[in-house]
């Protein structure tokens, strides 16, 4: 084959295309979002404990089922406090097949997860009741019968947002503010109750950036969300044997039995919470007036970052944009117009 470089005269111009072969990584793509499409396998973002592997990801089912929007304080230095609008969602019912490249032997994420908790156990531990333990906290059985997601945008677009509720609506779904009553930030949710909801063709996966976040928190990948909450909830549930054991004892003090039960009441709320979900759980993290940050007892879901998904309708697939550069329009506003106008962004 005839040289390019030579017939175009581009061997001194170009240098720069050797970087192709010298150091690659240098033009890989920076970018962690990754689209799940249904029934297709797509490599995704992957990490145990910070440690990056290669990961794979087929969307077997998902329906969305919730939204949300509401307000959000944006706080610069040298500027006046902004309200950006953050677009919610959930998806219930969602199974994904996950597998991980281990040296070069493909696993699924529900043997990671058992493998790593079988060599952490004590030695002599019986594998089968190990499995078991895992099995009790529910997550094993969220892979095979479906998981819930959670998903936001941070500074949405308003056509966009209008779009999506204007769909949400058209296929069922109901006014269910009320459930968010006492939170003031939320002024627009809707839920489809008892339906199912719509069917999710495929959704964006973004990852968040913890050493931006003042909590240290956030979605980084489904591999560390999912091994992440497992370590969770068994820590908690290691507390409630300790301080049973020290209860049993016969050492404490009835005050001090009374608080340790006071404890093993709150370990035994918190691992209750939020137990198989694939975007992981978070502590609460509340803020005084006065801008200071406390940590309660109470775990919420954390939101992956996601702003484009598909669903399928009645007369179609529709796809749904809600990024700020998004160019979807409401194109039927009977659909819309409960909407309460008065308030941002509407």
């Amino acid at each position: 084959m005839v040289s390019l470089l030579n017939k175009f005269g581009t061997k001194d111009k170009f240098k720069s295309f050797a970087i192709l072969s010298e150091n690659p990584d240098a033009v890989k793509s920076k970018s962690n979002t990754v689209r799940l499409v249904k029934g297709k396998r797509v490599q995704i973002p992957a990490s145990i404990n910070g440690v990056q592997i290669p990961a794979w990801a087929t969307l077997e089912s998902a329906q969305w089922s919730r939204l949300t929007i509401r307000d959000h304080e944006v706080r610069r230095a040298g500027e006046e406090t902004r309200i950006s609008q953050v677009f919610g969602g959930g998806m219930k019912n969602v199974k994904i097949k996950v597998e991980v490249d281990v040296d070069g032997t493909i696993m699924s994420l529900e043997d990671i997860i058992t493998q790593i908790a079988y060599e952490q156990a004590a030695e002599g531990a019986n594998k089968e009741e190990v499995i078991q333990k895992v099995r009790d906290t529910g997550i094993l059985k969220g892979f095979s019968d479906g998981m819930p997601l959670f998903f936001q945008q941070m500074g949405a677009s308003e056509d966009g947002m209008l779009h999506a509720v204007e769909v949400f609506k058209a296929a069922g779904a109901v006014d269910d503010l009320s459930s968010l009553k006492g939170n003031a930030r939320f002024h627009t949710c809707y839920d489809m109750k008892a339906n199912q909801g719509l069917e999710v063709i495929s959704f964006e996966l973004g990852s968040a950036d913890r050493g931006q976040s003042k909590t240290g928190q956030g979605f980084v990948n489904l591999v560390d969300a999912i091994i992440e909450n497992l370590d969770r909830v068994l820590a908690h549930t290691t507390t409630i044997e300790i301080l049973k054991q020290q209860n049993n004892s016969g050492n404490l003090s009835q005050e001090q039995i009374k608080r340790n039960n006071a404890m093993i009441d709150s370990e035994t709320n918190m691992r209750k919470q939020y137990p198989a979900i694939w975007s992981g759980a978070s502590k609460q993290v509340n803020t005084s007036p006065t801008g200071e940050k406390t940590e309660i007892d109470k775990y919420n879901p954390t939101n992956v970052p996601c702003g484009r998904w598909t669903v399928a309708t009645s007369s179609g697939n529709v796809e749904l944009d809600v990024w700020k550069t998004s160019t979807n329009k409401p194109v039927n506003a009977a659909a819309v117009n409960q909407i309460d106008t008065s308030v941002k962004p509407f």
